[in-house]
C-alpha cells in the first residue's frame, strides 16, 4: 500500500500520460485506458510506488 504513480511512457522515456495516481491499498488494482489515439509503436507502462519504480512492462500497439 502507498502512493502509486502509473505512467504511459514512449520508447524515448517521455511520459505521455499519467494513467493513475494516488494512495492505494494492498491488493489487486485494475486500471483501464483508451489507446485508440496512440500511434502504432512500442510503449511502456511504468509503476512507481512511494517514489521508487517497481515495475515496467512493454506494450506494443499495432495499427488497424
Amino acid at each position: 500500500k502507498g502512493e502509486v504513480l502509473v505512467e504511459l511512457v514512449d520508447i524515448q522515456g517521455r511520459v505521455l500520460e499519467i494513467l493513475d495516481q494516488g494512495a492505494r491499498t494492498e491488493g489487486l488494482q485494475i486500471i483501464e485506458f483508451n489507446a485508440s489515439d496512440l500511434a502504432a509503436g512500442t510503449y511502456a507502462i511504468r509503476l512507481t510506488l512511494e517514489g521508487v519504480e517497481v515495475s515496467s512492462k512493454m506494450v506494443v500497439k499495432t495499427s488497424r
